[in-house]
């Protein structure tokens, strides 16, 4: 029968032993340095080894997410970290960092390493690279549709897609909000949601609902025949963060989901949707994954949980509301109105027919007192906790899965009884003194056997399959057997433990790079447009390099020699190696060594080994990220010129309107309710997002729809250009992006005239030194 793996979350130890008990095939969590979810509880190491071993047992595996990005000076405690982990027989490691990840692969070959979702592969080309790079699982990006997924399979590769819960609205790894505004990074696993606070689309006559960037979460409960059939090898469900309710019921939802769809049952999906849904929804959505609309996948009206519809407010009676029932409701269950305040509160009191009641039932009128919600009457309510349902789960969470092992007996006239437990590989076997004698008369009691070697009790031991080789007239008395599974269970238990508390030995080779990589002798700036009216002015500057972030301009200039083309960071459709003269803002396959391929600061090279990784490749030069503060710049080229004894070739962002996040999801199309892709209203009237603080965000959209949200004001480090050479940094890039002519002209001048007097005076706007001066954690 064909298997798929379903992947559960674990950030408590509540959630996950509720994952396993609920019947997950793999577990997923993070210890507590590294992990893209540093605010779930995680685990110390002695806690992850115990639960290694603890699913194990069970047939569950453990993958480790060590998927944020690695900073120079906490690099071989990472490394050591995961080398404990791989002699403790871990699945698999989640890695985002391609420094670490080429590193991991060097030096331990027998380490299986998955790609995290935070590396955005969304193309078979940068999947080609990451299977290169060691990687024998790749995590999908969210908005990777199943077709191209069908491809990327294809490669030979593990393919890991989402199925169930929140979802981010940025592509994962590309968003650097949090990041620019707060702080708090998204690589980093500290990302502090910002989508999720008040963000109005706005344009001079319309303007959407508070949380116009606030995603949908993702359901495809309905969808799992499709993914069997596209060979997908692991279902996701997202979660760290959520309560073990959530991850029981959700899980166990899947677990019945795919048993169903393997045993080629016809099953409705209906009754698991609304029970997930009164545990967290903010509405659901098939997904990028089933071909969703972009015009379809945000909730602008709210970003938290919205329950399920519970009825409508009919009359109001000083501290009493009175509610026409949709749904049963309990006294414990939590409420909210569906208004503009969406208050809420928890159901202490209420009145049936005058009747003091515990339970009210749908269509009956529920009297509740109201103290904590503003209610008018008409107003709608949605119960967002039913305590019903917890107290349900709560039992049956405690229902303990357990080892599994199978039994042989063996029973022969004349010979002693002997019996074989097994658990995997591991195999003991007793002999009863006891000699089987011929019984007066021929009986089967093999099943008899069955039920008495199957006593385990409160022990954590299960009989899956049992096996009798013997005569069908064997006398086998019951206190035998009894004597025969104690000893034997006592044997397999202390083998089990051996077993399970030795380490493996890690093969560990020698980390070594061989880099081809001479720097730039002279310091000089280049930098990027995206229009014929800036490229028309930059031309006239002696920039080193001009980057063209358009296809069609570039064709159009890529006989001269300074022209490059910066490709799409969003590329679904790309097979392609990277070609001559080309920026690229993910991995990819180069055509050949001796190309000049520059990495963009999206691909995320924050330490030395990534350097190593791109030299060894052949790129000609990196662009460092936007998450180097000045400090760590420093370090990271000093490690690196402390092992290879030359300075890496390495540029830097100096002026730009920094990408805050890349989005598949339009809130244009969203706050105007269209129903198609490509509405072009981003075209017709000028758009941009506000924050609670009033704060602007200029959008800026693409020929495939895909919506660009620059930070509000520009990186400006054109002032610090004698530091920046003193680090041994050979270019300065200058982005250019909604800059209008005489606006990139006044850059230029100012930019080449610091290059020439190093002035540190900065220019008369409002500008940001971004991380350089203000270091992420």
């Amino acid at each position: 029968m064909k298997q798929i793996e379903l992947l559960a979350p674990s950030g408590s130890k509540e959630a996950f032993y509720a994952a396993i008990n609920a019947g997950a095939n793999a577990i997923y969590m993070g210890g507590k340095n590294f992990s893209a979810r540093a605010y779930a509880n995680n685990f110390t190491n002695d806690e992850i080894e115990e639960m290694i071993i603890y699913a194990h047992k069970r047939n569950v595996k453990v993958y480790i997410t060590v998927n944020t990005l690695i900073f120079e000076d906490e690099f071989m405690e990472a490394v050591n970290f995961i080398e404990f982990l791989h002699s403790r027989n871990i699945d698999g490691i989640l890695l985002q960092d391609i420094g670490l990840a080429s590193y991991l692969h060097k030096v331990y070959p027998n380490l299986v390493l998955h790609a995290s979702t935070q590396l955005n592969c969304h193309n078979v080309s940068e999947a080609k690279e990451l299977i290169n790079i060691g990687f024998k699982r790749i995590v999908l990006a969210r908005e990777t549709p199943l077709k191209i997924a069908k491809e990327i399979k294809a490669l030979g590769v593990e393919v890991e897609v989402f199925v169930h819960g929140a979802l981010c609205v940025s592509y994962s790894g590309q968003c650097l909000m949090s990041s620019l505004i707060g702080d708090r990074s998204g690589n980093r696993g500290k990302c502090a949601q910002p989508c999720r606070n008040t963000m109005i689309c706005k344009s001079d006559k319309n303007e959407s609902n508070n949380y116009a960037i606030s995603m949908k979460d993702l359901c495809t409960i309905s969808h799992i025949d499709e993914y069997l059939d596209a060979n997908i090898d692991s279902l996701k469900i997202e979660g760290r963060m959520k309560r073990e309710e959530y991850v029981f019921e959700v899980v166990s939802s899947y677990r019945q989901a795919i048993d169903e769809s393997l045993l080629h049952h016809q099953y409705s999906t209906q009754t698991s949707i609304e029970s997930m849904k009164k545990l967290f929804n903010r509405e659901f959505t098939k997904g990028y994954i089933f071909d969703e609309s972009r015009t379809k996948t945000l909730n602008q009206k709210t970003s938290s949980h919205i329950g399920t519809y519970l009825g409508k407010v009919t009359s109001i009676s000083k501290n009493y509301a009175y509610i026409a029932l949709s749904d049963d409701l309990s006294l414990g269950d939590g409420v909210r109105v569906n208004s503009k305040r969406q208050d809420g509160q928890i159901i202490q009191k209420m009145f049936v027919n005058n009747n003091d009641v515990k339970h009210a039932k749908k269509g009956e009128i529920a009297k509740i007192l109201i103290h904590n919600m503003h209610l008018n009457i008409n107003d709608t309510l949605n119960k967002t906790t039913s305590n019903e349902q917890i107290e349900e789960l709560n039992k049956r969470m405690i229902v303990m899965k357990k080892v599994p092992i199978n039994a042989t007996l063996f029973a022969h006239i004349n010979e002693p009884l002997k019996l074989i437990l097994r658990h995997q590989d591991i195999q003991v076997s007793v002999v009863s003194k006891y000699i089987v004698e011929e019984a007066s008369r021929v009986l089967d009691s093999t099943e008899m056997v069955r039920k008495l070697l199957d006593r385990f009790g409160n022990s954590e031991y299960e009989l899956k399959e049992f096996s009798y080789n013997g005569v069908m007239n064997a006398f086998i008395p019951k206190s035998i057997i009894n004597d025969l599974r104690q000893e034997a269970t006592e044997l397999l238990t202390n083998e089990i433990n051996k077993y399970y508390h030795s380490f493996k030995e890690v093969i560990k080779n020698e980390y070594n790079s061989q880099v081809n990589n001479t720097n730039e002798k002279e310091f000089t700036l280049s930098c990027q447009v995206e229009s014929i009216e800036q490229l028309k002015v930059v031309l006239d500057y002696p920039y080193r390099k001009i980057f063209i972030a358009n296809k069609e301009l570039f064709d159009q200039y890529k006989h001269l020699e300074r022209i490059y083309y910066s490709s799409p960071r969003i590329d679904e459709l790309d097979e392609n190696k990277a070609q001559d003269k080309e920026v690229i803002n993910y991995v990819k396959e180069l055509e050949d060594t001796d190309n000049k391929i520059i990495a963009s600061p999206y691909m995320n090279i924050v330490n030395s080994y990534g350097l190593d990784y791109l030299f060894e490749k052949g790129y000609s030069l990196c662009i460092l990220s936007y998450e180097l503060s000045k400090n760590r710049i420093k370090e990271m080229i000093d490690c690196y010129y402390h092992s290879h004894h030359v300075y890496p070739n390495i540029a830097m962002p100096l002026y730009g309107y920094i990408d805050l996040m890349i989005m598949k999801s339009c809130p244009i199309s969203s706050m105007h309710k269209l129903e198609k892709d490509h509405c072009n209203m981003c075209r017709k009237y000028h758009y941009y997002l506000e924050d609670r603080m009033n704060v602007k965000f200029e959008m800026m959209h693409d020929d495939k729809c895909n919506t660009r949200i620059l930070n509000s004001l520009p990186l400006y480090l054109l002032d610090r250009l004698d530091e920046v050479e003193q680090m041994q940094i050979k270019e300065g890039i200058v982005y250019f992006t909604n800059e209008e002519r005489n606006m990139v002209e006044y850059i230029s001048k100012d930019a080449f005239n610091k290059l020439e007097t190093r002035n540190r005076n900065k220019i008369n706007v409002g500008v940001t030194a971004g991380h350089y001066l203000r270091p992420i954690e």
